[in-house]
């Protein structure tokens, strides 16, 4: 496991986490692998972003 080695190293990865964190409140990453897997048992192409609210699939 990697572990920092400097406080900028540290602010550095807690930045990044934070960043996950906002983004994963706009459209939770399970939720958009759930509906990728969907759409690929269904045989269907996933929605642009990965999220069945988006609409409908787009070429």
């Amino acid at each position: 496991m990697y572990a920092p080695k400097t406080r900028q190293e540290l602010a550095l990865i807690l930045e990044a986490l934070q960043d996950f964190a906002a983004v994963e409140q706009l459209v939770p990453v399970s939720e958009a692998l759930a509906d990728a897997r969907l759409h690929l048992a269904m045989g269907d192409p996933a929605p642009v972003r990965g999220d069945s609210r988006s609409g409908p699939a787009r070429p």
